[in-house]
C-alpha cells in the first residue's frame, strides 16, 4: 500500500458517514464503526490511512475503494472531498447496488424496499424543510425525494429550516460550507446522470427513518453508545 494519508476533517466526515450507517450484512462491522469513532475523538492530525485499515476489525473493501478514489484524482491524501464523493458517487452506487441485490433474497426484500435502501446509501445534498422531526428534501433536475426523521450529528449545528447539509441514511452529517459549492456540483452531475440512483430516487420519493428500518434509533443509540457528536 502506497503512502496515503487522511485528513482530520476527511477523518471526521468519515466518522459522521459511519455513525449513520447501520450494518445490513454482518454485526461484527459495527466494530469498525466503533473504531473509526474512537480514531476522531482522538485524532489531532492527518494520520496513516494504511496503518487506518491495518487496525480495522473486520476487512471492508470500501476503505480500499475510497483509497483508489484518490489515487484516481492523483491525491497522496483523503480529505473531506474525496470521502463525500465516494460515498456521494459513482464508486459507492456500484458497490451499494451489488450488496442490494445480494440481501433481496435472503431479506425477502421488495423491489421499492431494495431501492430505499439503495438510497439511504448515498450522500446527499438536501434542504431541511422542518425540524419538528427533522425533514429535508433532495432536488436534482426532476429528482425529488423527501427524508424525515433525520438526525444531526454535527456538534453545535443549529438545524433549521431553508438551511442546507450533506445527509446520509438518517444523519445530518455536514453543513453545505464544510464541502462546498464544486462538490455539490460535482455529485449532483454523478447521481443525476448513473441510472441506478436515478431509479432509486424515483421508486422511494419519500422515507421516514424513524420507521424504516429504524435507521434514526439505531443512529441514536450508537452516539449515546460511543458518547459523542462529532
Amino acid at each position: 500500500m502506497r503512502e496515503l494519508f487522511i485528513t482530520k476533517k476527511g477523518l471526521l466526515l468519515l466518522g459522521r458517514i459511519m455513525t449513520s450507517c447501520l450494518p445490513t450484512q454482518s454485526k461484527l462491522i459495527t466494530t469498525n464503526y466503533e473504531y473509526v469513532a474512537e480514531m476522531v475523538k482522538n485524532c489531532q492530525a492527518d494520520i496513516d490511512f494504511g496503518d487506518f485499515v491495518k487496525n480495522l476489525t473486520v476487512s471492508d473493501g470500501k476503505y480500499l475503494q475510497i483509497m483508489a478514489l484518490a489515487t484516481k484524482f492523483g491525491k497522496n491524501f483523503i480529505d473531506e472531498t474525496v470521502v463525500a464523493e465516494f460515498f456521494g458517487g459513482e464508486p459507492h452506487f456500484k458497490s451499494v447496488s451489488v450488496q442490494v441485490e445480494s440481501l433481496k433474497e435472503p431479506l425477502h426484500l421488495t423491489e421499492k424496499r431494495a431501492q430505499k435502501i439503495f438510497f439511504s446509501h448515498i450522500l446527499i445534498p438536501v434542504v431541511v424543510e422542518s425540524v419538528f422531526p427533522v425533514a429535508a428534501v433532495y432536488v436534482n433536475r426532476d429528482l425529488k425525494v423527501v427524508v424525515k426523521g433525520l438526525v444531526s450529528v454535527i456538534r453545535g449545528e443549529e438545524i433549521e429550516p431553508g438551511k442546507k447539509y450533506w445527509v446520509h441514511y438518517s444523519s445530518i452529517v455536514a453543513s453545505e460550507s464544510e464541502l462546498g459549492e464544486e462538490v455539490k456540483r460535482y455529485l449532483l452531475g454523478e447521481q443525476v446522470n448513473d441510472q441506478r440512483f436515478v431509479r432509486a430516487c424515483e421508486s422511494a420519493r419519500f422515507i421516514d427513518y424513524s420507521s424504516f428500518w429504524r435507521f434514526k434509533e439505531w443512529t441514536q443509540e450508537f452516539v449515546k453508545r460511543e458518547g459523542y457528536v462529532l
